[in-house]
């Protein structure tokens, strides 16, 4: 079908209200730029980073300063795990485990991970355990992709400490015992005070 044909036959639907068609803008280039910026529900601006500049912000910065890297990686996620739990608790969210179980729809929604909480334990005097099970990471899987080997979310693992800070006030540790750059199925976080 022609692109004409098919704006004609989707203007007799009750619902559509306007069709465009949009050409390449150059040679093998078709850019969207009538959503430009792409935003949430909220308003909030969201961006679409390809592979290679990932690589570039992640894997060849690792490789450039090693532990200096990995520290700096964590600390941002750090960060942002803060700033998303803020904006967490300011959807309503009040408990932790709710949080985390956002944290895992929101990342997935987002292309950064599939994950699921496998192990969740508070006690009323504070102490907290959890599990998360992590697939498909994408701070992982570029890292395996480029020769990383070993346990290698640290910008995700940060994410999950600075949101677990903003519900707890405390600081947890984050390992990652199973990475999928170390040749696990997934990734997994064990997460205790």
């Amino acid at each position: 079908i022609n692109p004409e044909d098919l704006v004609k036959k989707l203007m007799k639907l009750d619902k559509v209200v306007y069709v465009d068609i949009v050409h390449p803008q150059m040679p093998m280039i078709l850019a969207d730029t009538y959503h430009f910026p792409v935003v949430d529900g909220k308003g909030l601006r969201q961006i679409l980073i390809p592979e290679s500049e990932v690589k570039a912000l992640v894997v060849d910065f690792i490789k450039k300063f090693g532990p200096i890297a990995q520290t700096f990686l964590f600390h941002q996620g750090y960060v942002v795990g803060e700033s998303f739990g803020a904006f967490l608790k300011n959807m309503g969210i009040v408990d932790l485990e709710n949080a985390l179980k956002a944290l895992m729809l929101f990342s997935t929604a987002l292309g950064r991970y599939r994950g699921e909480i496998t192990g969740f334990s508070q006690s009323a005097n504070g102490v907290f355990e959890a599990t998360l099970d992590i697939y498909n990471n994408w701070e992982c899987s570029i890292a395996k992709k480029h020769g990383i080997e070993g346990p290698a979310s640290y910008f995700e693992r940060g994410k999950v400490a600075g949101l677990i800070h903003c519900f707890t006030g405390k600081d947890v540790k984050v390992v990652e015992t199973e990475c999928i750059a170390k040749g696990d199925t997934h990734c997994r976080f064990v997460v205790f005070l």
